[in-house]
């Protein structure tokens, strides 16, 4: 970009100043002494006032409204004194009370001293640099968060904040600077699904996440760097952790920030740049993620180097890193009069949405082009990443990639014959070398270089002095922490952890005795235990001994001397190791440790830890509609003008704008910071939480509620508002099942969830061990109430008074032991034993089943009474006797089988309740005495 020098100086004056014509902002804009002071410190520091800047900034200032106006053709009225700001999706209001100019003119004076505190830090800029510009950005946005959030843009834009109105007219200024015309840059970055996902372990799963958000941030940084960060219109800039660390320079209150290792960035990027710059622009974007990944694969490439002890194994290696990334990037140059723009949209035959936002009596305005500009723009990417690829890279005889299952492993290359075993050899090799815990290469795995560099990234990059700049060091222990990801045992027993963690004072000398020997077994294993992963539980590291440990500890099973050998050893003992003397002091010490963990889950009562956990894949329903502002659901413009409820056209849907791209950026960064605090409080982790997705791992007894918490999330006005829905799939599995078939069963239900014609739904798939599996579909909603929150409360119903008789069997699930006094609930009339035990009785769906057998295909209000009627006696909310109702089925479990209003299909046939029961029956049984604490968590959190 050598022929284009950016106008730093113009720019920072369209930032920070009111622009445009007479009237504009003016209700709204800074009172006059705050303004003044705004010129003054402008012209201080470089970027004085200068006639052409001044006329290029309102007319781009006016194509800054225009892009963000709300008001087609043949609709307009004046604006209004006051007005309640309102959230781009829903056009909820956003304020308790009308902002007036009285209000705004308060808010732009406190904006003013944040601003120059802001500022301070940053020294005294030169904002004729883009060092000096990006400290300004910087500022200005952390100034306006804190002063002028909610504030519109103008009284006539509910629902577009002032700052976005400022960073547009900025970006147009640079672009269009020294008459040169603007466009958008639109770029995607792939593959994600099969990169991601192609993972043997959780760190794999993690490591591919990040590694793909962090390339979008290069990206993001090449672009930011050349033009401004005001030039990036998604996703959010200033407030993202990795670029207020290497874009702008600002540190944490602690160097080991662990939000710089959360991949929290969608791999799609829009931007306004010069048209004439735009090529060099995806161009310089490209080359910078192309760069960062060649560099973690030759780190990835060192490690294997050292252990293979000189041998020739990485040919193709640099074929197969060279061919995996997928860039695609599209640029649309933005017509600069109605002409123009006729012309585009005709031959694309879209000329009626041009019509609807730009009357042709303003030719003049091309702000008003900016809906169908960036509609088209999506659909051109959208085509052109579905067209199918032409290159490839080039295979041999090698075997497939034991993880990816699509490139060929790396090795020594020999002849056809020999290869195989040459390649299982090599691995073997390299597996009896690595010993480093969580990043071990184990027998059997043969990687290929895709999947090498993602293994080893986060030691040989991102934790590496000349690798991604994040000041951590992996040879540093509290800073590999970071760097990992929990095992899917350590999330599975996370609850029990926790239940161990308050039980400390009682059971001191027991843990202390356990912990003892996990020590001793360490040491004869050459093994360093991980330390805690869990934010949930504690501090990341070594803050607590109890939790150091991995979860798999907590089960029997590990201390199988074979297990515990192939658990941290690359392989299987063989004959000859079990005749070692490693071998044979694992084997004496396994009993002695097993012993001390029995007699430590003794003290610590009737809980167990749990061997399964659950996968959530949540995704935002229709989220290019509401991108491209298509979606059936989007506001009307009378959602956000009122008094225009009458007029005409009234009941349009509001056109696309370039604010509400920006603004659902930072709604969905600040969502992403707060997905990763509830799913710790409910003892999970994220894997990625950003755009619009969730991929995290959760305990099986907090699944439920987490998933909750994370709709709610979702849908709160702080972030997309209760017009988005959400679809998700839950998949439950022991923690010793494969991880790629858990993944996919996760994918496959949150698939099955959003091909339903509504959507908003969330999948549960369930692999037992012993058993068969189980498949549910449920709505979040069901005749208004919450589905989620009645199944919880069937649960917690049936663990609280589904009680055995005295002289009875146990059955699982019940946390009294025989004997014991019976629970009693005096206000439901609930006393002494019961005949009927309901969900614990394995025998209640069986019945159930014959129940529905006389229904028939097509059932009338009679038979359907008769049914429920007995589904309450059957689960105890009836007494069989007489028949009385002793308390209520949770709200939401009838209603999900029933007709509701002017629906004339329940949500489920009746028969799916005998899967909804079993289900319920199954979290009963997995509960293992940890039931109260999972509601608490629910209720109130970790620290409750």
């Amino acid at each position: 970009m050598s022929d284009f020098q950016v106008p730093w100086a113009a720019k920072s004056r369209a930032l920070l100043l009111p622009s445009g014509p007479v009237g504009l902002l003016s209700s709204f804009g800074p009172p006059a002494g705050v303004a003044r002071a705004m010129d003054a410190w402008l012209t201080e520091h470089g970027a004085g006032a200068d006639a052409d800047d001044a006329q290029l900034r309102d007319r781009c200032a006016r194509d800054a409204y225009d892009a963000q106006a709300a008001l087609p053709a043949g609709l307009s009225h004046d604006a209004p004194a006051r007005v309640v700001p309102r959230h781009p999706l829903s056009a909820a209001p956003l304020a308790e009370h009308p902002i007036d100019a009285a209000v705004a003119a308060g808010r732009w004076e406190g904006f003013w001293r944040r601003f120059l505190d802001e500022i301070q830090g940053a020294g005294a800029p030169h904002l004729a640099t883009e060092q000096g510009y990006r400290a300004l950005f910087a500022a200005f946005v952390d100034a306006a968060d804190a002063h002028l959030a909610n504030l519109p843009a103008e009284p006539r834009l509910p629902d577009c904040r002032l700052s976005a109105h400022h960073a547009l007219t900025s970006a147009l200024v640079g672009a269009r600077h020294g008459g040169q015309r603007a466009a958008l840059l639109y770029l995607h970055l792939g593959p994600v699904q099969r990169f991601v996902t192609a993972a043997r372990r959780t760190h794999d799963l993690w490591a591919g996440s990040y590694i793909l958000s962090f390339l979008a941030f290069q990206a993001l940084s090449a672009v930011a760097r050349r033009l401004g960060p005001d030039a990036i219109v998604s996703p959010d800039v200033v407030r993202l952790p990795l670029a207020r660390r290497l874009l702008f320079g600002r540190r944490a209150e602690t160097p080991r920030d662990p939000w710089l290792l959360r991949a929290a960035l969608p791999n799609k990027l829009l931007a306004v740049v010069p048209e004439h710059a735009g090529k060099a622009c995806a161009r310089a974007a490209i080359e910078a993620v192309t760069a960062a990944w060649e560099t973690m694969a030759e780190g990835a490439r060192s490690i294997l180097h050292a252990a293979a002890g000189g041998l020739s194994w990485d040919a193709g290696f640099d074929e197969q890193i060279r061919h995996h990334l997928e860039l695609d990037a599209v640029l649309q140059p933005w017509p600069g009069d109605r002409a123009e723009a006729s012309r585009l949209f005709a031959e694309l035959q879209r000329g009626d949405v041009l019509d609807d936002v730009w009357p042709p009596e303003h030719p003049d305005r091309p702000g008003l082009a900016y809906g169908p500009l960036f509609d088209l723009t999506h659909r051109v990417l959208s085509a052109h990443r579905t067209a199918p690829s032409l290159h490839g890279h080039p295979g041999d005889a090698r075997p497939k990639c034991t993880q990816c299952g699509e490139r060929e492993q790396m090795g020594p290359r020999v002849g056809v014959r020999e290869q195989a075993a040459a390649c299982r050899a090599f691995w073997t090799g390299i597996s009896a070398d690595a010993r480093d815990g969580a990043l071990q290469i184990t027998q059997g795995e043969g990687l290929c270089a895709v999947c090498v560099t993602k293994r080893f990234a986060p030691q040989a990059y991102f934790g590496a002095s000349s690798g991604a700049g994040l000041e951590l060091r992996w040879e540093k222990e509290h800073d590999r922490v970071l760097l990992r990801f929990p095992s899917v045992p350590s999330i599975a027993a996370a609850p029990y952890l926790l239940h161990l963690k308050t039980q400390r004072e009682g059971v001191g000398s027991k843990a202390d005795g356990w912990l003892g020997a996990l020590h001793a077994l360490h040491n004869l294993l050459g093994f360093t235990p991980p330390g805690n992963l869990l934010p949930g539980l504690g501090a990341l590291g070594r803050s607590d001994d109890l939790l150091n440990h991995d979860g798999s500890w907590l089960y029997e099973t590990s201390y199988e001397p074979d297990v515990c050998w192939r658990n941290h050893f690359p392989a299987s003992p063989t004959d000859e190791d079990r005749a070692k003397e490693t071998y044979r002091s694992i084997e004496a010490a396994t009993p002695g440790a097993l012993k001390a963990l029995r007699e430590l889950c003794a003290a610590a009562g009737e809980a167990r830890p749990s061997a399964y956990y659950a996968v959530i894949q949540l995704d935002g329903d229709r989220m290019g509609e509401w991108l491209t502002g298509r979606h059936p659901q989007g506001p009307a413009l009378a959602d956000l003008f009122p008094e225009l409820a009458q007029s005409a056209g009234a009941q349009r849907k509001r056109p696309l704008f370039s604010a509400l791209h920006g603004e659902l950026s930072r709604r969905l960064g600040g969502l992403a910071e707060a997905l990763h605090e509830v799913v710790a409080r409910h003892l999970g982790r994220v894997v990625y939480a950003g755009g619009d997705d969730l991929l995290a791992f959760v305990p099986l007894g907090t699944a439920l509620a987490c998933l909750a918490a994370v709709r709610e999330l979702f849908r709160s006005p702080e972030y997309l508002g209760g017009r988005v829905t959400v679809s998700a799939g839950v998949a439950i599995a022991h923690w010793r099942d494969p991880l790629r078939g858990v993944l996919q069963a996760a994918r496959l239900a949150e698939k099955s969830a959003k091909e339903h014609e509504r959507r908003d739904r969330f999948a549960i798939r369930l692999d037992r061990r012993s058993g068969e599996d189980l498949s549910l579909i449920l709505p979040f909603e069901a005749g208004g109430h919450d589905v989620l929150k009645a199944v919880r409360e069937l649960v917690r119903s049936a663990r609280r008074t589904a009680l055995q008789p005295a002289d009875g069997p146990q059955e699982l699930g019940s946390e009294e032991r025989p004997g014991e006094p019976r629970e009693t609930d005096g206000a439901q009339g609930l006393e002494g034993p019961r005949e009927e035990e309901g969900l614990i009785s394995p025998s209640v769906a069986y019945k159930l089943a014959d129940e529905l057998r006389l229904l028939g295909a097509a059932p009338d209000d009679t038979l359907l009474r008769a049914f429920w009627h007995r589904v309450e006696i059957l689960l105890g909310y009836r007494r069989k006797r007489d028949g009385r109702r002793t308390r209520d089925l949770p709200a939401g479990i009838r209603a999900l089988f029933e007709a509701q209003g002017e629906d004339p299909s329940p949500a489920l046939e009746p028969a799916r309740l005998i899967d909804l029961l079993l289900f319920v029956r199954f979290l009963l049984r997995e509960e293992k005495g940890l039931g109260g604490l999972h509601e608490r968590i629910a209720e109130r959190g970790v620290d409750a």
